[in-house]
């Protein structure tokens, strides 16, 4: 999701990307931080925050099930396919 949003703004990652927590992030930079605690599975939030608003997305996980199926997806589509590297756009696109 960091790339695609420095691709759209223009931004390098590799330059704007922010992982820590101190103070306060400049208008370009695209920041990162993690989460973990009691059962929260996965929850992740793309925030596009300005002066006096804020979108934001969020995917909330609430259970390890839906990673299973994803990997037992992503075996089958490793069984057969040709040697090479691969995202997860032809695990998304195989029939079910």
């Amino acid at each position: 999701m960091g790339e695609a949003l420095a691709n759209a703004t223009g931004a390098t990652l590799k330059q704007d990307a922010v992982f820590d927590r101190q103070g306060l992030r400049g208008d370009n930079d695209i920041g990162f931080s993690v989460v973990r605690g009691g059962d929260i599975v996965g929850e992740h939030r793309v925030i596009f925050a300005g002066g006096g608003e804020q979108l934001e997305l969020i995917h909330r996980s609430t259970s390890c099930a839906n990673y299973a199926t994803g990997a037992v997806q992503a075996a089958k589509f490793a069984a057969t396919a040709d040697a090479g590297l691969y995202d997860m756009t032809p695990v998304i696109n195989m029939p079910a």
